[in-house]
């Protein structure tokens, strides 16, 4: 009896077919749906147009505009004496123009690169992988998703993963990264890869916990799957960091075979937050279960959370090559907290040499040395991850904010609106997100007086990042903000107008009473046009706290001290307080208040109903 998956590949590729002759067939005279999924394309204000911006993947000349044209082009090509040639690129096409037009029957065993690698893959079943987002990679702020197509088998390491990702030139960064990744200027390529290597990737080198979502598709759908990705392969498409991301494209794969979940008629044109695909499909009943796989770093936070600073203090001594392991058998501990204790030390001893590239040379007698003492102990260390609470659970994206307060500046009540594009502040509910990570992106908020009836733009927030990431005897890591936008604040006394404002900074971070306490240290550089000499350049510190109380309560308070030293000599002093109760998961109730000086003491606070939603 044949395995399914071989069923599956007779019946898609060699299934008998009464063939018609060249030319016989009659077009439709709109695009059918399934036809303008295989091309990546839609119709817009100026008419039918694909997403895929690299011309191989077209036959026809005008097939990027022109659907009928290149249906009416492969049509032929696919029943001409040169068939093979283009029915080996476009499979997938093929298939769905046979079923449409009845076309001979093709074995796809004719196509030996392509029939090798649907028998390395057998596609069986579909997940989509969420990759926790990480504040210190640009492009995988908001998380990263791929897809990964397992075969019948149990091991998914070996299953085939599906990559969508910008093609960087250069040595781009910084800036140019940005400006580039926002405007188009890289191409994105769909790429296939050993799943093992996301991992080795995700949970070794960047400490990114994943999150598998298993797909309700058919073992139908996983070869569809495959056989597009094939079609897609060395093709380009232009990458935009907010739209046309890695989460965005991977979704054409999900369209051609499920049309009817409309994944990307409803993110087309919007931004694209990896997770919200994750939420929409859920809302389709597109998923069918959840498998959570933690980092390495995750892994050594749990192993060693027991231990003492003195245990943990041998474990990076171990690793470091500066105590032998076998002083771990000379403690007078429990044979259990040895093994833990050796067990750290090999996880430890694999992030530090991944983190910090070490050579064979170095790393293998350092890991065969602390294994070596390892096998002395008889205990199996079974250890227990506790599953994080799902990023998919945590409230949506984007934020409306709507309040009512006083404002000491300007000496009078106000009413507030304001809406964010993206994703999480300090302020914010915070499960499902990474603790001690803030991420907003676009923030107008916009102020009405009603004693002055007058309205100001407040602010306008571009950018503001910031990440808290407590010190441990194992981790050293650094804490840092980088602040840009316009914000309406005093520019002489009893003078506001609005000001350009870039705030980046540098520090450490703890845990300390069952939150995170930071200290930062600053610089500013302000722009307004009311200065003789147009700006202003000062250094200084931050300090704050931000602390959980359970699931329904988020306090955070900072205190900021600005020295300007260019062009005048003047001084800044800010302290903030804010206190948000959860209502609802996409609800809650904010409270916050400010004390600064800016050439004179000044108060303001407010009450502040805070809605999450998705575009």
């Amino acid at each position: 009896m044949l395995k399914p998956s071989k069923t599956l590949i007779l019946s898609l590729i060699i299934a008998g077919g009464v063939a018609g002759g060249a030319g016989n067939f009659t077009l439709p005279t709109t695009p059918p749906k399934g036809w303008l999924n295989l091309l990546h394309m839609r119709k817009g204000w100026f008419g039918y147009e694909s997403e895929v911006d690299d011309p191989r993947f077209f036959l026809s000349p005008k097939g990027k505009t022109a659907p009928l044209k290149e249906m009416e082009k492969e049509l032929n090509l696919f029943q001409s004496g040169e068939r093979k040639k283009y029915i080996c690129k476009f499979p997938l096409r093929y298939l769905y123009l046979r079923k449409r037009f009845n076309l001979p029957p093709f074995n796809f065993q004719n196509c030996p690169k392509l029939w090798k690698a649907l028998q390395a893959i057998k596609p069986y079943k579909v997940s989509i992988v969420f990759a926790d987002a990480t504040i210190n990679k640009p492009a995988y702020m908001f998380g990263h998703t791929f897809l990964r197509v397992d075969d019948n088998r149990t091991n998914p390491l070996i299953s085939t993963a599906i990559n969508y990702a910008a093609k960087l030139t250069g040595n781009d960064g910084g800036l140019a990264y940005a400006f580039k990744g926002i405007f188009g200027f890289y191409p994105g390529y769909y790429t296939p890869m050993p799943y093992y290597d996301k991992i080795k990737q995700y949970l070794e080198n960047e400490s990114r916990d994943l999150w598998e979502y298993r797909l309700d598709l058919s073992p139908e759908d996983a070869y569809k799957i495959i056989l597009h990705s094939w079609e897609l392969k060395d093709i380009y498409t232009d990458y935009y960091f907010f739209s046309e991301n890695c989460s965005y494209e991977l979704l054409w794969l999900i369209e051609v075979v499920r049309p009817q979940w409309g994944v990307i008629d409803h993110f087309r044109g919007k931004s694209v937050i990896p997770i919200d695909t994750i939420r929409y499909l859920y809302s389709q009943k597109g998923i069918v279960g959840v498998n959570y796989r933690p980092s390495l770093y995750t892994q050594i936070k749990v192993i060693t959370a027991p231990l003492t600073k003195k245990e943990l203090s041998l474990i990076k001594k171990i690793v470091e090559g500066k105590k032998s392991p076998t002083q771990v058998l000379t403690l007078k501990i429990s044979p259990q907290r040895q093994a833990r204790i050796l067990d750290g030390a090999v996880r430890y001893l694999q992030y530090r040499a991944k983190k910090e590239g070490w050579s064979k040379k170095k790393y293998i007698p350092r890991f065969l040395g602390i294994l070596k003492v390892r096998s002395k102990i008889p205990h199996i260390s079974q250890y227990h991850y506790p599953r994080p609470f799902r990023p998919d659970l945590g409230h949506l994206s984007h934020r409306l904010s709507i309040g009512w307060g006083y404002d000491g500046v300007d000496g009078a009540q106000f009413g507030e609106i304001g809406v964010r594009g993206a994703y999480q502040g300090f302020d914010d509910l915070w499960e499902g997100f990474r603790y001690g990570s803030q991420v907003i992106f676009f923030e107008p908020v916009f102020r009405y007086y009603p004693t002055k009836h007058r309205a100001y733009l407040q602010k306008l927030t571009l950018i503001d990042l910031k990440s808290v990431v407590p010190r441990t005897t194992l981790f050293k890591p650094i804490s840092w903000k980088v602040k840009f936008g316009l914000y309406r604040q005093p520019v002489a006394p009893d003078v506001v107008k609005n000001v350009v404002e870039v705030n980046p900074g540098g520090g450490f971070g703890w845990s300390i009473g069952g939150g995170y306490f930071y200290t930062l240290f600053q610089t500013t550089l302000k722009y307004s046009n009311y200065w003789e000499k147009n700006y202003r350049l000062g250094i200084g510190g931050e300090v704050g706290y931000l602390r959980p109380f359970g699931n329904r309560v988020q306090l955070y308070l900072s205190g900021e001290r600005l020295q300007y030293i260019a062009p005048e000599k003047e001084k800044e002093w800010q302290f903030h307080l804010s206190t948000t109760f959860k209502l609802s998961r996409n609800t809650a109730l904010l409270l916050k208040g400010n004390r600064q000086f800016r050439y004179r003491w000044s108060s303001q606070g407010g009450i502040y109903l805070l809605h999450y939603f998705s575009w």
